[in-house]
């Protein structure tokens, strides 16, 4: 019998693996209804192409046409994370709070923690290292009810000092979500970002979870994080808090997450056939 202090254990054992923080919860994997779902990441570029298998060998991601800009290491810290059903009328028909309304992601307010009707997937902060080779990474395999979901939303929100330390974070991500290292032009940076926002990753079609199916990838644009209006890479010391460029690479930041069903775990998505059509 697999129960929920194997699945526990089996969590921990997985993060320390993949170098993520899992991002799961367990249920009776005994209940009727239920089917395993791996949740998987990658930063592969939308423009770079696919490859079976990719072993994810590159360490870094080299941006700009003469590879100024070098991400080496990306953190990311998100709260509560769910997957909202679309036949259910209390997860498909969420009204939009009054930071969503008035155009600011900046002032978004939390949607209500009480919907029962949408699958928890982490209900506390995590802190995701997020891969920086092109490769798809399982997160984490998560007992989903079978059904509909519309869409995979969470929050983009610092915590506190005292819960990022639990998580084993970096000292200044406190008041922070995004923590980039790396060089540009040769010259090492940390940049730092309080953004903030509501992520609504929209699956279309829907995730239709039974039998077959297997993974859900989220797909985090990275190389488009500091890259200009004009097409030209943004030096990241100007986009830290009250920087010239922060707003640019914030807005960047928000329009980079992107989930979709990728059964085989090739970083596309497995209906984009039927996108172009």
């Amino acid at each position: 019998m697999y129960t929920m202090a194997a699945c526990r254990s089996d969590l921990a054992k997985l993060a320390a693996i993949v170098g993520l923080t899992a991002i799961a919860a367990c249920s009776d994997l005994n209940g009727s209804g239920s089917h395993m779902v791996s949740l998987s990441v990658t930063t592969r570029s939308s423009t770079a192409p696919a490859t079976v298998g990719s072993l994810g060998i590159s360490n870094d991601i080299t941006i700009g046409t003469g590879g100024e800009l070098v991400l080496k290491k990306i953190q990311l810290v998100l709260a509560r994370v769910e997957i909202a059903r679309s036949d259910q009328a209390a997860c498909a028909d969420d009204d939009e709070d009054e930071g969503e309304k008035s155009g600011d992601d900046d002032l978004q307010a939390s949607r209500s923690d009480e919907d029962d009707d949408c699958e928890d997937v982490s209900k506390n902060p995590i802190l995701v290292n997020v891969p920086v080779d092109d490769a798809v990474h399982t997160v984490i395999n998560v007992p989903l009810a079978a059904g509909t979901y519309k869409r995979l939303e969470a929050k983009l929100r610092p915590i506190d000092a005292a819960a990022l330390a639990a998580l084993g974070a970096p000292s200044d991500l406190a008041g922070n979500t995004i923590r980039v290292e790396g060089t540009f032009k040769g010259k090492a940076f940390v940049f730092t970002s309080p953004v903030r926002t509501n992520l609504e990753l929209e699956f279309n079609p829907p995730l239709v979870v039974d039998g077959s199916t297997k993974n859900a990838t989220v797909n985090i644009d990275v190389t488009k994080w500091f890259i200009g209006s004009n097409g030209t890479v943004i030096d990241p010391a100007t986009a830290n808090a009250g920087g010239p460029n922060a707003q640019v690479v914030a807005k960047n930041i928000r329009s980079s997450f992107k989930a979709f069903e990728d059964d085989d775990k090739r970083g596309d998505d497995d209906h984009e056939a039927e996108h172009r059509g």
